[in-house]
């Protein structure tokens, strides 16, 4: 079910980074830019990623406030309740996770809402930035400059739309179809007493449910599979082992042998990861964190340190988002955030790219800012320059 998703995911990726990665050279040789400056050309540009937002904020101006506050059976109840349903039958059904296991949007009530109550994302702004930076670009460049650059921001302001376009259809939704059938598979243990709680199926291996389903598991019981399983998880996430294993990495080999197509490719690609994944954090002056300025602005607020998906109901609106990563689906609370500050990631990592959408300021790949900060911290994060004042 996920897996002619995640193919074709990949397949689609490939495109998208061979198109940036061009506008980058670009951008480089004609205008002395970093990758930083290039991606500011981009921003904006995803629908995909602020609709969700978007569209959930009219559903509680539709509402009214009285009937936010009751909660979701009260919205239900309203004029707004054929949006809230069409609005969870997309956008709810994604998992928050790229895991089976974890509960979709739909699942997570508080979340739910917590997402009624935030403001809508403030999409005009980063707009005109966006064109600021065209004008300045283009301003700058020779006739025959222009013409290069033209051409190859008209590719590359294709992908934003497809590339989260891309994670919603490949990834997010069939990974929430796969957790509803999952769900369903756990409903039926729980009757036939193999599993406490529906959701423990996803703690069995695939070739453990059909055997569990017709009472002819042998050895452990499906349950106390489960529940090991589950404490070994909880045991891995309070202790993470180190970046990689092994011998450090190396810098990949020239490609200089290979043809003019697959240089562009695999230059392309290697890129693409050098700018995703994070390295070593800089060194920071004492009462800073130090990381890659992934979103431009300067802004100051209370931390919420939020390591799961879970939590995500408790960032309130204004608060600076501190987490370990993000994925895909945890877009739809960057409404709330007032800037960003990551422990992993660079440039092109999603939490980068969703922050440059939303028009927050965001640092990433600091390397400690989960063990360092603590909610209620008052910190100003410079998504310029990649730097987190601790007040």
């Amino acid at each position: 079910m996920a897996l002619p998703g995640l193919v074709i995911h990949f397949q689609l990726m490939m495109p998208d980074v061979v198109a940036v990665h061009d506008l980058a050279r670009c951008c480089e040789a004609s205008l002395g830019w970093t990758p930083a400056q290039t991606l500011e050309l981009l921003a904006g540009l995803s629908d995909t990623v602020t609709r969700p937002a978007v569209e959930m904020a009219g559903i509680a101006d539709l509402a009214g406030p009285e009937a936010v506050a009751q909660g979701l059976a009260a919205v239900r109840a309203s004029a707004a309740g054929e949006r809230l349903e069409a609005w969870l039958a997309t956008w709810g059904s994604r998992s928050i996770d790229l895991d089976p296991g974890a509960p979709t949007v739909a699942e997570h009530e508080s979340t739910l809402l917590a997402l009624l109550r935030q403001p809508p994302p403030a999409t005009g702004a980063r707009q005109r930035t966006r064109e600021s930076a065209i004008a300045r670009a283009r301003a700058k460049l020779s006739p025959t400059g222009r013409e290069r650059f033209d051409r190859a921001l008209s590719v590359a302001e294709r992908v934003p739309p497809t590339r989260e376009e891309n994670v919603l259809y490949t990834q997010s939704l069939p990974i929430g179809l796969l957790r509803r059938t999952l769900l369903e598979l756990g409903r039926r243990l729980v009757a036939a007493a193999a599993l406490r709680r529906a959701d423990d199926i996803a703690y069995l291996e695939v070739s453990e449910i059909a055997p569990a389903l017709e009472g002819r598991l042998a050895g452990e019981p499906a349950a106390a599979r489960a529940a090991w399983r589950h404490a070994e998880l909880r045991w891995v996430r309070a202790n993470p082992g180190p970046a990689f294993y092994g011998p450090a990495p190396v810098p990949p080999p020239s490609t200089r042998g290979l043809p003019a197509a697959m240089q562009r490719l695999l230059g392309a690609f290697t890129w693409h990861i050098a700018l995703e994944e994070a390295g070593t954090p800089p060194p920071a002056p004492q009462g800073t964190l130090a990381g890659i300025g992934a979103s431009p602005g300067r802004v100051s607020g209370r931390v919420r340190v939020i390591r799961h998906e879970a939590e995500l109901s408790a960032l309130e609106p204004g608060e600076i988002l501190v987490c370990p990563s993000t994925h895909a689906s945890w877009s739809v609370a960057f409404a709330r955030a007032a800037a960003l500050v990551t422990d992993h990631g660079r440039m092109l990592a999603h939490p980068a790219i969703v922050a440059r959408e939303y028009g927050i300021p965001a640092v990433v790949g600091t390397g400690a800012a989960t063990s360092s900060l603590v909610d209620g911290q008052t910190v100003t994060v410079d998504g310029t320059t990649g730097r987190v004042e601790i007040s």
